[in-house]
């Protein structure tokens, strides 16, 4: 279960990231769920990525500090290497970082902080045009503990360098060319977790369907916020500029989006909101999930004159403080509360969630050609 990043590029760009670089884009040509994947295709000796941290309390993202990272992403590869090795995940701290690099060979090898590869750190083969569920366990210290697991089974794990200092953001792509080659490839479905790895899941992003509990924003209504990504910015929106109010929208049932049934367990749920000042103001506004009666809001921001991602991660029900369920999920809340007397925007806003898929009888499972995923209790395959 994540509990410090879920990313699957379903706001339609590249807007979640801390920081990109780069030839990286949001595609929709070869997407393993949701509408959405990035995708890292430099020019030889170039680079493309995208660079997370973790969701601080007033929504912003920004670097971590953590001694454990569980990482997962699924990976679909167009091109090889053509010689050597290039980063695919790495996970950096000060001036270094641990990487798994994609060979030539396409394997994938583990290289710690002194650029030395770890010996037994490799896995088998991996073919072009299908997708792989990649998770990484990275542990700090001068024989920090390793593993690496493809599609849910563990290929290598030992002890290697990871460095001494604190880990501090999570790199899909390569941030920094190593062997003047480069590779094609997409990376959807991504999740973080510093207690377990977030195992087989699935993003989707429920967007607004009609005002909610509560809506008394000037400007707007949930027509100015229901943008399927990407956002329209200063198309559609709401508006306000007094203390105190309040716009919430109910939200997309999860079946609509992507989620093949009803009993398909939630890891983790993403309150998203694009939100601005349209004047330079001090403004202070917070973005809410409401489950039943609980209101969750992060910390109130004063936001700038150009549209940003705020967002939230719940690995709980915040109503219950037990995992979530798909009823309490589709009967949720989110949006937007006016902490002051100054204008504020907000051009899209929605929930993000991580779920596992089950084939179950009668249930129909649509997942991408060529996308395979293994777990004891779950099965996807293109033919299925």
């Amino acid at each position: 279960m994540a509990d410090l990043l879920i990313y699957g590029t379903e706001l339609g760009d590249l807007t979640e990231a801390l920081a990109t670089g780069g030839t990286v884009s949001a595609q929709s040509t070869y997407v393993r769920s949701g509408s959405w994947a990035t995708r890292v295709n430099p020019a030889a000796g170039a680079t493309g990525y995208v660079q997370f941290g973790e969701r601080i309390a007033n929504g912003a993202q920004n670097t971590f500090v953590y001694t454990t990272l569980y990482t997962r992403c699924y990976i679909y590869l167009l091109a090889l290497p053509s010689a050597n090795q290039e980063e695919c995940i790495s996970i950096y701290h000060t001036g270094a970082a641990v990487s798994l690099r994609l060979t030539s060979t396409g394997t994938l090898q583990l290289y710690d902080t002194a650029l030395a590869a770890v010996a037994g750190a490799v896995t088998s083969a991996l073919a072009l045009n299908r997708w792989y569920r990649v998770e990484l366990l990275s542990t700090v210290g001068a024989a920090g503990a390793y593993e690496i697991k493809l599609d849910g089974v563990s290929v290598a794990s030992g002890t290697c360098n990871h460095g001494l200092f604190d880990f501090e953001s999570v790199v899909f792509g390569i941030r920094t060319n190593r062997n003047a080659v480069t590779y094609d490839a997409v990376f959807d479905d991504c999740a973080v977790s510093t207690t377990e790895y977030p195992g087989a899941g699935a993003v989707i992003y429920l967007p607004p369907t009609a005002n909610g509990s509560t809506m008394n924003f000037s400007t707007g209504d949930y027509t100015g916020v229901d943008d399927v990504p990407p956002a329209d910015d200063d198309s559609t929106y709401i508006e306000d500029a007094t203390s105190g109010h309040v716009a919430l929208f109910t939200v997309a049932n999860p079946t609509t989006r992507g989620m093949p049934n009803t009993t398909c367990p939630i890891n983790c749920v993403m309150s998203v909101g694009r939100i601005k000042e349209p004047i330079a103001v001090v403004s202070s506004a917070a973005l809410r999930l409401r489950s039943l009666t609980t209101n969750d809001d992060t910390t109130n921001r004063n936001y700038t004159t150009s549209y940003v991602v705020a967002g939230k991660l719940y690995s709980t029900d915040p109503s219950t403080s037990a995992a979530w369920t798909y009823n309490r999920l589709a009967a949720a809340e989110v949006g937007l509360a006016n902490n002051a007397s100054t204008l504020i925007r907000c051009t899209m806003t929605g929930v993000m969630l991580d779920f596992q898929a089950q084939k179950e009888p009668g249930a129909a499972c649509t997942i991408e050609p060529g996308a395979h995923l293994h777990r004891l209790w779950v099965h996807w395959h293109a033919d299925d």
